[in-house]
């Protein structure tokens, strides 16, 4: 074999495996989004810092009503580290904080996930109810 077909062996090898990972990486992502649907508590195990399993986990934790806001809030605030822009998680962060009576910092991460996720009805919802027991 010459130097140019050995080249192009270790290049092809290369590309193969960075093919797979990417196929791998994107399989894995793909797993977790759906049991994040399903079974956030599961799509924890797959992906443990995707941000949608990270909120859909928090989101159950609300609905049980387990009163683990520590851990809530861990996973919301987990979740805005990996994607600080999605609105979603500021908003039930504001929701969390106005349960604990804590109404300044309640209206300003609701203003927030306002913000940045204007089309999220259910936010809006929240926000406005919130804003009416305040009143």
């Amino acid at each position: 074999m010459t130097a140019t077909t050995t080249y192009r062996v270790a290049a092809a090898l290369l590309c193969a495996s960075l093919a797979i990972s990417a196929a791998y990486r994107i399989s894995r992502m793909a797993v977790a989004e759906n049991f994040a649907l399903l079974d956030p508590a599961q799509g924890l195990l797959h992906m443990p810092a995707h941000p949608v399993v990270l909120r859909a986990r928090a989101e159950q934790l609300r609905l049980e009503g387990t009163g683990r806001a520590g851990e809530i809030e861990g996973l919301l605030k987990k979740s805005l580290s990996v994607d600080p822009v999605e609105g979603r998680s500021y908003g039930l962060l504001g929701l969390e904080a106005a349960e604990q009576g804590r109404d300044a910092d309640a209206r300003r991460l609701l203003d927030i996930g306002i913000r940045r996720a204007p089309r999220d009805f259910e936010l809006r919802r929240a926000a406005m109810f919130q804003s009416l027991r305040r009143n």
